[in-house]
């Protein structure tokens, strides 16, 4: 056919090549039967799952087949690709090249043969690259990418046709769309790092950067930018990366970067944008890090700081003088390589106040100022120097500065001589911090050599000699602080150090070392936070060891079980026991060192397993004593190992005692003699021979705790008392003792000779005063220093022993602690107090004001003094609950002021804060708030601010509190601490309303000094944020405030803004009835706003974001047209512009629909406009106040197009077919329509009243009621509501014209969706007839209303997947709620809410949506499972239409016997469910054939019911065949059935118009039919092989039955042999009868018969008859005539030539054809 039509030229040139392109598909698609192309197609089938499919003759290995044989002469059965012509027309080249692409890139040689005719058969590369993408093929991708950048992998594989396909940018946009997330981000990687990158990375910065970080790419890699293939430029790179750091204040890396990559560029690139001045200056420094001597690098490096500081405009020297402070300018001029006269001279050149401003400060420096701006006559020193400038200029003596210059001539000469450094003596002696470093400090740092130096040099102050006992107290000081910080390895390996230094064995140090740090790791588990820290308790037991047997005893018990725990006996390796000897060491050598027994379990446990050479091997090297090993070997499970053991041992008296260490390092007795006087010459710490001196007892340990420098240096004079004693102490005693009152007597000596060892002596007395020798001690040990000495005097004048009260031992205290003499206190609490909670509170101290120790805790005192009783049995009043507080506050109090450092006064007031100490004292003890005043100290922490503290102790009236704070406030203002300075106020409780302005008028006015002051914009933002910090004010502070500033300002728009801002608050008090707004006339302020709006407006002043106006739905209706005032009132503009400006202001008020504004504005300055007019006269239309003929239509029509402007004539439109409405209303509305077209500006403002008054019309409201509904989605929901024919068209006027965002209407539509299926769910949905409405019930949504009811809702939404979403979150809510138990009203809700949002995504595209749909579907059908509810599963299924990816509903509906019901009535309307259900019957096992019966049959799929009818008896005939069943009467029934159902196939096959398979049927009906016939004789003729038909063929006698057989099996080739057999030789003329009434007798025929009668051996009289009657039929007379001759018929031939053919046969033997 293909050839015929190209040959009469009837193929146009696309139909060639569409013919063309279906021979390649055949090709290439290769298919055996009709249905297998259909799957093919329809792609549903999957190779691996089926064993019937259409697969290429290349594919060898799979195991392919059909339902039944197909004969290759059959049309409907041979190869066949069922694609129509006009169907592949409609494929574009794209379309072609992903079929033809998976066999391009395999290379097939069909293909290339047909791409190499030059047929037009072509793929393009975007094709093959989109198949790629779409496959996931990231193999040949990056292949194909790799290629295209010159990279060539080996054994890649690689399609040799890549190499003339170049990616194009258009195929690098698509890999974000078109792949998967794995392979887009492989594929954009491997781009990047070649500078390739798609167009939407270009475009957004972040996501570009973002790029370069997971590729890896190098930024600073030029050639990677350089490239012709790369998408952008190195410079443009640079030049959008200063850009992105500029934005977001990534400063560090902007230098960073461009110190990498400046040298690159002649010049950096740059535009107008980013020409900042922190470019600027970013770019000076790196000049100046390279180049240091450049001077005018090094100036522009410095003024460019100060012009990004100070918001300079350039970095001229006349700038920095005008804007900067003097000094300041000045320093950064000193870098500018020009004379600052020439700066001067220069400056001359600015407007006269900039000079002006720039003579009066120079003016604070005379001589400079006279040098700068006086005529040279006039300067008194022409050649003046530095020093000479600075005399006088600065509150510093100049004369004692620079005297190491030596061109200085003012220096005096007590001046310093040497430039000052940090080491010079002079000022070190005087200023530097003293401290005394012990070798153990050296030891905390981890430096052995210089603490060993350290100790030697100390030893050698001391000159005792490095005595043995000194050493070994050292020893034993460092053991003990190794101890206390084992977990350290710097301090542990620095003291085993130290001790090999000095010469001491640290075995006994390291080993102690490892045993802490096992018991360490026993106690805290790995990864506590504790883990890594030493343990006190630790190292306590280390020193209990030493002091204490029992101690020592259980600490070895401890580390003998955690070492036992931890070793493996039943190790057999070969250095197990070296590995034992390591593990027990610590513990054996702890042994030794304590001397105490240990060992007991390893000996045990060897002894248990017979071990005797680690046995004999640890006792050896442990020196284990002789007894203890003997009572472990008699432990030996083998006797004869412990006899032998115990034997051995017995012989010797002790064990080889070979020291190898010695823990107590005495020499061995045998090697040196004892020498007794060293010895104990040693022991007191005399070296031997030289003259025993004084020798002082060791300080602490941590001595380099306290400073030199400190005013505590007679603290060592407290801690030993012996320097006060008088050598007649005794005498002393013995005098006071003879005395009527002997203390008082001790006191009075004490006092007289300073000397408090009297005052604790008197102490002791039991009738004496304790706070009179208490007071006495303290004064007396307070009076040896000068400073305090002073202040003693001047305190207690007139000092009276006798009457010294409480109050004077208080005032004392209070002394002391103001001197910081804590040690001194500590001392004295300890002394005469030490019951009280005193000495844990002068501990605190101490600890935290002396030692520094600032982690110190006051909870100690804290429990002491609640713990303390109430009434002390004690008769002393220091004893007292009252005055211990009182003191105790006192104490506090001068402490915290008497810090030496803010910083520590602040760590101090924070321990009392955190620890609640106000709560500590009872109630009627006056408290310092000291919460308040650490709040308070906390805030100026920042600052650097002088502060008397002690004043913010005081009461808050008293004025030098107040005063205090707000100087403290100012003082936070200035420094820019604004939020300090409200923390600070609002501690210090001062009145928040001072505080606030205080604050605003600081930053109004700081930011008017500001640079960016200029801009408009950027006031409205500053007052923006200041109105909404004002409002805390009263309504007189805030008015009077605006009023002020909007008089000050110089900007229309600002003064605009700030009147606008008076009236809403004045308004806004209005309404809460507030009476201060009767004190303000508001219409007057009112007309001074529109006349500076105006202004601005001219002046282009008139910003966006101070013009804010109301929305059309927030105005009245009744008073959008309120009365026009009198022209009497009426405000007059000046000129034209104005009365342009303010036609500009109505239009934009107009613009944004607010009408009452606008005609406010109009109607105050008398404004005519027509916009106004033309609404006026619509509302008046829509109310009914005026009729059409009072309407004026000459207005010219301006035909200006909005944006309602399509939705208003698709309304109209569907008004005109309207019956709802009257022709009246309808004139109307057409009328407005009219009116709208003559708007200028006010278009929309005409829609929205006539889609009001519409909507009233329409559902029979008033006007006024409709257009005064405040919630347009009530009107919405109306419409939708009511019984209106195409009321979605209503509904999305309304929508458009009140400008509802699409979110808005989304979350409506989905909430209004939800209540119309709670409130139908009350039937079931599924069964609700679909003539019935739900529209009765005031609802949405019915979902039985129409198959379009639902799309119309959809409509509503511009994205229907914004409603999807919102449906689907009420669908996650009820989902959440769902069990197996739940009622099915939920689950039949919860399905309709799917079903919804589905519908929603599917109308949108929306495939992530849709994916999020079958998702939660599949765990909903799961619940619907096990809640049996399956018809709600069936609508879930039929409702989504997903049966592909919905494949497991099938499955469960099968596994529960419940797909019968995809089968029930109406379920034929369902669409693709037929299909659906035949892929899945196909995919499933021949089994199933039960359910394929049943979905033909009510589906009317008349061809696949035959088959499987024809499929099922073929089968059955197959299985009665193989069993070789006995002819019977159930033989007899079921050919019957099979009967019965071939005729039902056949039926079927002639319904479908499949007339070959109903013949097929029927043959085989036919054979059946006869097998019935031949059941009671016997005979078999189903399933009989070739031989067998052969026989039945050629032996029955019957030529009908043989017929059939012979038709249903396809062999008529035995005809002439049955014809011989029954005819010839039988003589059966019935059979011939038969057989030439059903085939008739062929020449042919009778000659094969008479060529089989010739081989006959032996021919009767009969059977001679016979071949001669059958010769007689012949027809043929040449035929008849050649084969009696051949048979010899005389008689036949004589007849044949006396007959009516003789002149025929005559004619034929004269042309010698016949003989």
């Amino acid at each position: 056919m293909e050839k015929e039509l190209l040959n009469r030229s009837l193929l146009t040139q696309s139909d060639q090549h569409s013919l063309l392109f279906v021979s390649l598909l055949e090709k290439l698609y290769p298919c055996t039967s009709f249905e297998h192309a259909r799957l093919l197609l329809d792609e549903k089938r999957m190779l691996k799952e089926d064993t019937v499919c259409a697969v290429s003759d290349s594919e060898d290995n799979l195991e392919v087949g059909d339902y039944m044989e197909f004969n290759q002469d059959n049309s409907e059965s041979g190869s066949y690709c069922r694609i129509v012509i006009k169907w592949l027309s409609s494929w574009d080249s794209d379309i072609k090249g992903r079929i033809l692409a998976p066999h391009y890139l395999k290379n097939s040689p069909i293909l290339d043969f047909f791409m190499k005719e030059g047929n037009g058969i072509e793929i393009d590369k975007s094709s093959v690259w989109t198949y790629l993408l779409e496959h996931g093929n990231i193999a040949y991708l990056i292949n194909w990418v790799d290629i295209w950048l010159g990279v060539h992998p080996q054994n890649s594989g690689s399609v040799s046709s890549l190499d003339k396909w170049p990616l194009s940018q258009e195929m690098i946009n698509s890999i974000p769309e078109k792949a998967t997330i794995y392979v887009a981000e492989a594929l954009l990687n491997a781009l990047a790092r070649h500078g390739i990158f798609c167009d939407e990375e270009l475009e957004n910065f972040p996501l570009f950067l973002t790029r370069i970080g997971q590729s890896q790419c190098d930024v600073n890699d030029i050639s990677i930018f350089s490239s012709d293939k790369s998408s952008l430029s190195f410079p443009d790179l640079c030049h959008r990366l200063v850009h992105y750091c500029l934005k977001h204040n990534l400063n560090n890396y902007l230098y960073s970067f461009m110190a990498k990559n400046f040298n690159k560029f002649s010049l950096w690139p740059s535009c107008h944008l980013c020409s900042v001045p922190l470019l600027s200056l970013t770019k000076a420094f790196y000049k100046w890090s390279q180049n240091h001597n450049d001077r005018q690098i090094a100036y522009d490096a410095v003024a460019g700081v100060a012009q990004y500081i100070f918001k300079l405009q350039n970095t001229s020297s006349s700038e920095l003088l005008i804007k900067l402070p003097l000094s300041l300018a000045l320093g950064i001029l000193l870098f500018k390589p020009q004379l600052l006269s020439e700066s001067i001279f220069e400056l001359m050149k600015y407007p006269e106040e900039n000079v002006q401003l720039v003579h009066e400060k120079f003016l604070s420096y005379p001589i400079l100022f006279n040098f700068l701006f006086k005529v040279p006559e006039e300067r008194t020193h022409p050649d003046v120097t530095v020093y000479e400038l600075l005399k006088g200029s600065t509150v510093f003596d100049s004369s004692q500065l620079f005297g190491w210059q030596s061109m200085n001539t003012l220096k005096s000469e007590d001046s310093q001589n040497e430039l000052p450094h940090f080491s010079l003596q002079s000022l070190s002696e005087q200023y530097g911090l003293k401290k005394d470093l012990t070798y153990l400090y050296y030891l905390m740092e981890g430096r052995p050599n210089y603490s060993y130096l350290k100790f030697i040099a100390q030893e050698v102050v001391l000159e005792t000699g490095l005595s043995v006992s000194r050493v070994r107290s050292a020893c034993r000081d460092v053991t003990d602080y190794a101890l206390s910080n084992y977990r350290s390895s710097d301090i542990s390996a620095a003291c085993i150090c130290f001790v090999e230094l000095l010469g001491q064995d640290s075995l006994p140090l390291r080993a102690c070392l490892i045993a802490a740090n096992k018991l360490h790791e026993s106690q805290v588990a790995e990864g506590d936070k504790l883990f890594n820290k030493s343990l006190p308790e630790i190292g306590r037991k280390f020193q209990q060891a030493y002091l204490n047997k029992d101690s020592a005893v259980s600490l070895v018990n401890e580390l003998e079980n955690i070492t036992f725990n931890s070793w493996n006996p039943y190790d057999n390796e070969s250095n197990s026991l070296f590995k034992d000897i390591i593990l027990w060491m610590p513990v054996m050598i702890l042994s030794h060192l304590h001397e105490v027994e240990a060992g007991n379990p390893y000996l045990n446990e060897c002894a248990r397993q017979n071990n005797w050479l680690k046995f004999l091997v640890f006792s050896q090297i442990f020196q284990i004593p002789k007894e203890q090993v003997l009572k472990a070997a008699s432990r030996f499970v083998n006797s004869c190992i412990s006899y032998h053991i115990l034997h051995s041992l017995h012989r010797k008296s002790a064990l080889l005692y070979d020291v190898a260490y010695e823990t107590k390092n005495l020499p061995p007795l045998k090697s040196q003699k004892r020498d007794m006087r060293k010895s104990w010459y040693s022991r007191i710490g005399v070296i031997k021979g030289s003259p025993p001196t004084d020798t002082k007892k060791e300080s602490n340990r941590d001595e380099d705790s306290v400073s030199v420098t400190s005013e505590e240096t007679s603290a060592s004079s407290d801690v030993d008392l012996r320097s006060f004693v008088l050598k007649d102490l005794f005498s002393q005693l013995l005098l006071a003792n003879s005395s009527d009152c002997p203390w008082d007597c001790l006191l009075h000596t004490s006092y007289e000779i300073k000397n408090p060892v009297l005052a604790l002596l008197a102490a002791s007395y039991p009738d004496a005063g304790l706070e009179k020798c208490f007071f006495m001690w303290l004064f007396t040990n307070l009076y040896h220093s000068e400073k305090v000495q002073k202040e003693l005097e001047s305190t207690f004048v007139n000092l009276n022993i006798t009457n010294i009260s409480t109050d004077d031992l208080e005032n004392l205290i209070i002394l002391a602690v103001r001197n910081l003499k804590m040690l001194t206190l500590w001392q004295g609490v300890h002394l005469f107090l030490p019951d009280t909670p005193l000495p844990a509170l002068m501990g605190f101290l101490r600890s935290f004001m002396i030692y520094k120790k600032f982690n110190s805790s006051i909870e100690s005192f804290q429990n002491q003094l609640w713990d303390y009783p109430k009434h002390s049995e004690k008769p002393s009043v220091l004893h007292s609950l009252h005055w211990l507080e009182n003191v105790s506050v006192c104490i506090l109090k001068e402490a915290a002021i008497a810090c030496a450092t803010s910083y520590e006064r602040l760590i101090m007031l924070q321990h009392f804060h955190h620890t609640k100490l106000e709560k500590t004292f009872s109630i009627d003890v006056a408290i310092p708030e000291f919460t308040k005043v650490y709040k308070m100290v906390h805030c100026l922490s920042e600052s650097d601010q002088d502060i008397d503290i002690r004043s913010l102790f005081l009461p808050e009236d008293e004025p030098l509190y107040i005063s205090t704070c707000w100087h403290a406030i100012k003082r936070l203002l200035e420094s820019y601490m604004y939020d300090e300075a409200q923390m600070f106020s609002n501690a210090a409780n001062l009145p928040q309303e001072d505080m606030l302005m205080l604050q605003i008028n600081h930053e109004v006015n700081e930011s008017r000094k500001g640079q960016n002051w200029c801009y408009l914009s950027y006031r409205v933002e500053i007052w923006k944020d200041i109105l909404l910090r004002l409002k805390v004010l009263k309504l007189h502070t805030i008015i009077d405030f605006l009023e002020v500033q909007c008089e000050i300002s110089d900007k229309y728009g600002e003064k605009y803004f700030l009147m606008k801002s008076i009236i809403d608050i004045l308004k806004e008090n209005k309404k809460r009835g507030n009476p201060d707004v009767s004190f303000y006339d508001i219409e007057s302020l009112n007309k001074k706003m529109w006349l500076w709006c105006i202004k601005a407006e001219v002046n282009n002043e008139l910003l966006p974001e101070i013009f804010d106006v109301k929305k059309v739905h927030d105005f009245d209706v009744q008073d959008a047209f309120s009365d026009s005032p009198s022209a009497a009132n009426l405000q007059h503009l000046e000129n034209d512009s104005e009365k342009e400006a303010l036609g500009s202001i109505i239009g934009q008020f107009l613009l944004k629909k607010d009408v009452p504004k606008a005609f406010e504005l109009a109607t105050t300055f008398g404004y005519n406009c027509c916009d106004l007019k033309i609404i006026k006269m619509c509302l008046d239309l829509a109310r009914g106040e005026i009729d059409l003929s009072m309407i004026d239509m000459s207005l010219p029509n301006c035909n200006s197009e909005v944006a309602t402007s399509r939705t208003i004539r698709s309304l109209l439109l569907w008004i005109t077919s309207s019956k709802v409405m009257s022709a009246y209303e309808k004139d109307v509305i057409h009328c407005m329509e009219k009116l709208s077209q003559k708007c200028t500006i006010a278009a929309p403002i005409c829609h929205q009243i006539l889609v009001h008054y519409t909507i009233a019309a329409v559902l029979e409201m008033g006007y006024m009621s409709v257009a005064m509904e405040k919630e347009p989605f009530n009107l919405l929901k109306n419409i939708l509501v009511g019984k209106v024919d195409d009321e979605h068209i209503l509904a999305k006027s309304l929508i458009v014209v009140h400008d509802l965002a699409d979110t808005e209407v989304a979350k409506f539509l989905s909430e209004e969706i939800h209540r119309s299926l709670k409130t139908l769910i009350t039937s079931d949905l599924v069964m609700i007839p679909e003539e019935k409405s739900a529209f009765s019930e005031g609802v949405v949504y019915d979902p039985l209303r129409t198959n379009e009811g639902f799309q119309l809702i959809v409509k509503l939404c511009q994205d229907p997947s914004l409603l999807g979403h919102a449906l689907m979150n009420i669908f996650s809510a009820e989902c959440s709620e769902l069990n197996d138990k739940s009622p099915d009203k939920s689950f039949s809700l919860v399905v309709e809410l799917c079903i919804c949002a589905h519908e929603c995504f599917t109308a949108a595209c929306n495939m992530d949506g849709i994916s999020q749909i079958l998702h939660n579907a599949q765990a909903l059908v799961t619940l619907l499972e096990e809640a049996d509810q399956f018809p709600i599963m069936v609508h879930l299924l039929t409702g989504l239409g997903r049966y592909s990816e919905m494949m497991y509903v099938f499955d469960i509906l099968k596994s529960n016997e419940k797909l019968t019901m995809l089968f029930e009535k109406k379920m034929e309307n369902v669409p693709n469910l037929k299909l659906a259900l035949m892929d899945y019957l196909t995919r499933c096992s021949q089994s199933e054939g039960d359910y394929f019966y049943a979905l033909a049959s009510r589906f009317g799929m008349h061809r696949e019911k035959a088959q499987i009818l024809e499929m099922s008896v073929q089968k059955k005939l197959s299985q009665l065949c193989k069993r070789n069943t006995v002819l019977d009467n159930d033989l007899k029934e079921e050919l019957e059935k099979a009967l019965q159902l071939l005729s039902e196939a056949a039926k079927s096959y002639c319904k479908a118009d499949c007339l070959h398979q109903a013949q097929a049927c029927t043959r085989l009906a036919q054979l059946v039919a006869l097998q019935l016939y031949f059941v009671p004789s016997g005979v078999w003729i189903i399933g009989l092989d070739e031989s067998s038909v052969s026989r039945f063929i050629t032996d029955h006698d019957k030529f009908s039955q043989a017929y059939i057989v012979a038709e249903e099996y396809g062999n008529h080739q035995l005809w002439s042999q049955a014809l011989l057999h029954n005819v010839v030789l039988r003589g059966d003329r019935e059979y011939l009868r038969e057989f030439q009434c059903y085939m008739g007798l062929s020449a042919s025929v009778i000659t094969d018969v008479v060529k089989r009668y010739l081989k006959l051996s032996t021919k009767t009289e009969s059977t001679v008859r016979n071949m001669k009657l059958l010769l007689s039929l012949c027809s043929n007379v040449k035929a008849k005539y050649t084969l009696a001759q051949e048979l010899g018929f005389s008689d036949m031939i004589s007849e044949l030539l006396m007959g009516e053919a003789s002149s025929y046969l005559q004619d034929l033997m004269a042309n010698n054809t016949l003989k």
